[in-house]
C-alpha cells in the first residue's frame, strides 16, 4: 500500500513535468547486436520497484526480436531527480532490414492516462558482414 501511494504522489508531483526522456540511440540509427541503450528519464518517467519500462525491438514484418527491462542503474530509484538505465539488448538476425526500437514506461497500477511511450526507427545491421 506504501509503495501505490508514493506512486499516485509522485505521480502528481510529476505530472507536472514537460521533459521526455532521452535514449542514446538515435532516429533511423544503424544498431547490431549487442546494443548498449543507455535510457535517462529526465523526470518524465518513475520508476517503480526501480524499474523504468521496457524497450522491445520489432522487426519490419512486426517480429519481437528482443525485450530489455530498464532497471535503474543510478541509485535511489524512488528520487524525482533524473534516472538513468544502461541495457544490452541482444537479437538475431537474417539480414539487413529495417526494424524499431519501442520504448513503454512501468505502469503497475494499470492505470489508464498514464502509460507513455514512444518509438525509434532503426536499422539492423549484421555486422560480421
Amino acid at each position: 500500500m506504501r509503495t501505490f501511494i508514493l506512486l499516485i504522489v509522485s505521480l502528481l508531483f510529476l505530472g507536472c513535468q514537460s521533459s521526455s526522456p532521452t535514449v542514446n540511440i538515435k532516429q533511423n540509427q544503424k544498431i547490431s547486436s549487442p546494443l548498449l541503450i543507455e535510457f535517462k528519464s529526465n523526470s518524465a518517467w518513475i520508476a517503480h520497484e526501480g524499474e523504468l519500462g521496457s524497450v522491445t525491438l520489432i522487426d519490419a514484418h512486426n517480429n519481437n526480436l528482443g525485450v530489455a527491462i530498464l532497471s535503474v542503474t543510478d541509485g535511489n530509484w524512488m528520487s524525482k531527480d533524473p534516472l538513468t538505465s544502461k541495457v544490452t539488448l541482444t537479437f538475431n538476425i537474417k539480414s539487413t532490414t529495417s526494424a524499431k526500437l519501442v520504448f513503454r514506461n512501468n505502469n503497475p497500477s494499470l492505470t489508464d492516462g498514464i502509460n507513455k511511450s514512444f518509438e525509434l526507427d532503426v536499422l539492423l545491421t549484421d555486422m560480421l558482414n
